[in-house]
């Protein structure tokens, strides 16, 4: 009976203090952009002359040209970032803006990936959730006035990137 109690003491307090946490070292919002594309492939700039850039296979955090994180399995250039697209129940903003149509409803882009830091060599992990909405312009273009349209995404306020390590 003792050496049971001894046991599961033991492995309380080993539940209790994990071995190989993590420390939040970025965590920043993603202020309101527009993207061409969609959230998976655009720029974000979270603060001054950082960039938070999304595409296959160089989803990549860059702080200044010589640190940034990698998305990226170098062996073989391919992308560690996974991405789920989530219904949410937002609405979009309405807009006065006579040449915008089509809005959606806002939805959670939420991006994990093990990073490669390409100063220290270290994998850190970055996880973001961007919170968006589609909507159609129509201008005209072209020589003869023609009329085009094409649909941008409109980022929200809740959307932010973290860094663990």
């Amino acid at each position: 009976m003792r050496r049971m109690i001894i046991s599961l003491s033991l492995m309380f307090m080993a539940m209790s203090l994990p071995m190989f946490a993590q420390t939040t070292t970025y965590d920043q919002p993603i202020p309101q952009a527009t993207c061409s594309s969609n959230p998976e492939h655009c720029t974000y700039y979270p603060q001054g002359t950082q960039r938070f850039q999304t595409g296959d296979p160089w989803t990549q955090l860059v702080f200044d040209p010589y640190h940034a994180d990698y998305c990226t399995n170098f062996s073989n250039n391919t992308t560690t970032a996974v991405w789920q697209v989530l219904d949410t129940d937002l609405n979009p903003p309405l807009s006065t803006d006579p040449s915008v149509s089509n809005e959606s409803a806002p939805k959670l882009f939420v991006l994990d990936c093990i990073a490669t830091s390409i100063n220290s060599g270290l994998h850190p992990s970055l996880h973001a959730e961007i919170v968006a909405f589609s909507y159609v312009k129509t201008f005209k273009c072209g020589r003869y006035g023609l009329t085009c349209h094409h649909t941008y995404w409109q980022t929200m306020d809740g959307s932010f990137i973290k860094k663990e390590e």
